[in-house]
């Protein structure tokens, strides 16, 4: 930590428009996690998710400002505005989703067509309530597989900023060290941790969402090439960056 203190307060444009970058990535993430997984979440339980968070805010910065704590705890200090901004950005991406419709008893009761079903005397309905059993289980089953691969990708997107900031960590000590080649192939390690987390939390939008063997030729190579879109358009961001920090 004390590396990368060293590395940002020499290179203070940089660290500074990383610090944006990272902030912007963050809130985006925190959308579309807001809206992939929290569209069925009752608006009432996501406004209330929002007070908390405002009141969390509050009080973190309150503590920030006032508290004589130590180093570390104005890191977490910091640790807990940044979760706090990922997770209200995903309850006010949840609110914005669009959700079904009530049904409106008024229109029905004025509307004039009638409905009338009958049983079918050919096929006897205990015949059918099994099958409709099995088609039920069948999908609720699926439905529990398919939350279940959703979860262990937000989990692994989580882990990837782990890495990542592990890695950036270990490239700032190696830099300081006088191994800039080295610190460099680290960095851009680090930022294959974030494209990959990029590419699960991408991958949250598919229904259903399959394993890559279920997949012909085609859809697997398209889909290894988002993996490398994304790592490449991270390296290009980060170069660009490098850049106006070297000309400011």
């Amino acid at each position: 930590m004390k590396n990368l203190s060293q590395w940002a307060s020499r290179h203070a444009p940089l660290a500074i428009a990383l610090i944006i970058l990272f902030d912007v990535a963050n809130a985006l993430n925190g959308f579309v996690l807001g809206a992939t997984l929290l569209d069925n979440v009752p608006t009432a339980g996501l406004l209330a998710g929002v007070t908390v968070l405002v009141g969390w805010a509050v009080a973190v910065r309150w503590l920030y400002y006032t508290s004589a704590g130590g180093y570390w705890f104005r890191r977490r200090c910091l640790f807990g505005a940044f979760l706090g901004n990922f997770l209200l950005f995903g309850l006010v991406a949840g609110l914005m989703t669009p959700r079904p419709q009530p049904h409106d008893v008024l229109a029905s009761a004025w509307g004039s067509r009638i409905i009338e079903s009958r049983a079918d005397t050919l096929i006897r309905p205990d015949t059918l309530r099994p099958v409709r059993q099995l088609i039920i289980a069948a999908n609720t089953g699926q439905t529990e597989r398919q939350t279940g691969k959703r979860v262990g990708f937000v989990l692994l997107f989580v882990l990837s900023l782990v890495l990542l900031y592990g890695s950036m960590a270990l490239a700032c000590s190696i830099a300081c060290s006088g191994y800039g080649f080295l610190a460099a192939v680290v960095y851009l390690l680090g930022l294959g941790f974030l494209a990959g987390g990029l590419f699960f939390l991408g991958r949250l939008r598919e229904k259903p969402i399959r394993k890559l063997r279920q997949m012909t030729p085609d859809q697997r190579r398209r889909t290894s090439r988002r993996f490398w879109r994304a790592w490449g358009l991270l390296i290009g961001i980060v170069l660009l960056l490098t850049l106006i920090g070297s000309i400011f």
